[in-house]
């Protein structure tokens, strides 16, 4: 479980570090974004968008 949030972790941190329009946009936007790019990736498919809530909370992202 620790290597999938991990994955999860990298996946969004990377987006959030080379989308710079994220930063614009509202969280639930952000959220949902983020979604679409974990859904993307190999193991995107079984994440659900209350553990990206909660990945991106452990992340800190700030407020839009």
């Amino acid at each position: 479980m620790s290597t999938f949030m991990s994955r999860v972790e990298d996946i969004a941190r990377k987006k959030l570090e080379t989308d710079q329009r994220l930063q614009y946009m509202p969280p639930d936007a952000v959220h949902r974004d983020l979604q679409q790019e974990l859904d993307r990736s190999a193991h995107g498919r079984v994440i659900s968008y209350d553990t990206l809530v909660l990945q991106l909370s452990a992340l800190k992202v700030p407020d839009c």
